[in-house]
């Protein structure tokens, strides 16, 4: 017999019933703890804290990037496995960040994963993928373009850019419980050059012309390549006024040309515009400067008139006498009809001396005359001289 039926037989009808009563529920607690810490063992723990996830393979296609070739390929695998033990499988269903950092010096903390960025592990998000049932994840087109020190910043040569695959924490506990994994994608920017040419117009009354032209290019391997479509900024900064802007685009070939009128003294720049390109390092300075002086208008001066002085040379009566008139060119005959021969008139004629009978002019006779006379005077001279030297 069982104690439990002992124990009943010795006592009354009333003892025997409550030490039923109880014997029952003691087998019935035992029985069900049995079955609790058997579907305890079969079943696994519930909860992301079960899993442990780690990136089993992680690429970066091609593995280097220039200024015409810049965008590559991410693909990895996410898997998991139980905290306590087992193998790894595939992680399906889980959130995936691709983050490019400068130099990968940048990492999260248990207080602030995102390193101060709001990315776990700090730098930029290139994208978030969603693994699919086999735990792979795949983005394409993926552009590359930080540099040491930040978004844009300038550096000479190739550098080296940290892209990082990471499965953020699902819990509380902090950095621990994230994945991640990382590749190295090398980076080659090109030298750009600016040249600018400044033409400076006349002064008018509006102000002074300026004409910037000038064309943007990059070295490569095949030699100077221009570059199309890049904004290029023309300011205008006057030592007494508001800085004047002009924006243009350069051309197919890399040129481009702006035209503005400056209205006094100041310099002019040139700088591409708009935000740097991380494949793109400045050869020189950002932009080229020139002042452009800009005098007063003078007014157009009105032709002085000039005092013209004729003199009148006073001529010796015996150099009027003998100076010989200039010959006037004759001018220039035009064909006309004949003339009928004029009727010689009485008028006409010279005038003629009544003694000399054959009408020998009156100019003929006075000149003969003052002949004789002289003829005259020189004999009487002559004999004088003679007499006096017999």
């Amino acid at each position: 017999m069982s104690p439990i039926a002992s124990a009943a037989a010795r006592t009354g009808p009333g003892r025997r019933t409550a030490a039923t009563a109880a014997s029952a529920l003691l087998v019935l607690s035992v029985l069900l703890g049995d079955l609790l810490s058997a579907s305890s063992a079969r079943a696994e723990p519930l909860g992301h804290r079960a899993w442990i996830y780690e990136f089993t393979d992680f690429t970066a296609l091609p593995a280097a990037t220039d200024y015409d070739h810049r965008t590559v390929t991410l693909t990895g695998l996410l898997t998991r496995r139980h905290r306590q033990d087992g193998p790894a499988q595939p992680a399906p269903a889980q959130t995936v960040d691709l983050v490019q950092s400068p130099d990968g010096s940048a990492a999260g903390t248990a207080a602030d994963p995102s390193g101060g960025s709001g990315t776990p592990g700090g730098g930029s998000v290139l994208g978030r993928v969603t693994t699919d049932t086999q735990g792979r994840f795949l983005l394409e087109d993926v552009e590359i373009g930080l540099r040491p020190g930040g978004t844009g910043a300038a550096a000479p040569g190739p550098h080296t850019v940290v892209v990082r695959a990471v499965h953020p924490a699902v819990d509380t506990v902090g950095a621990d419980e994230a994945a991640e994994a990382r590749v190295e994608v090398t980076a080659t920017a090109s030298t750009a050059r600016l040249a600018v040419d400044y033409r400076l117009g006349a002064v008018t009354a509006a102000g002074r012309t300026v004409t910037a032209t000038g064309s943007y290019a990059r070295d490569s391997a095949a030699g100077p390549q221009p570059l199309t479509g890049v904004p290029v900024r023309v300011q205008y900064r006057p030592v007494d006024g508001t800085p004047l802007v002009r924006e243009t685009l350069t051309g197919y070939d890399g040129n481009f040309s702006v035209v503005f009128t400056a209205t006094s003294n100041g310099v002019v720049s040139a700088a591409p515009d708009g935000p740097p390109d991380p494949y793109l390092v400045p050869a020189g300075p950002d932009g080229t400067e020139l002042p452009v002086p800009v005098p007063p208008p003078s007014a157009s001066p009105s032709p002085t008139p000039v005092a013209t002085e004729v003199r009148l040379a006073t001529v010796p009566a015996r150099q009027m006498i003998t100076t010989t008139r200039p010959t006037r060119s004759p001018a220039p005959r035009t064909a006309s009809p004949a003339a009928a021969p004029k009727a010689v008139q009485p008028a006409d004629t010279p005038p003629r001396l009544a003694a000399t009978g054959d009408g020998t002019p009156r100019i003929a006779f006075l000149t003969g005359g003052s002949t004789l006379l002289a003829a005259g005077l020189l004999l009487m001279v002559v004999r004088r001289r003679i007499r006096a030297a017999g």
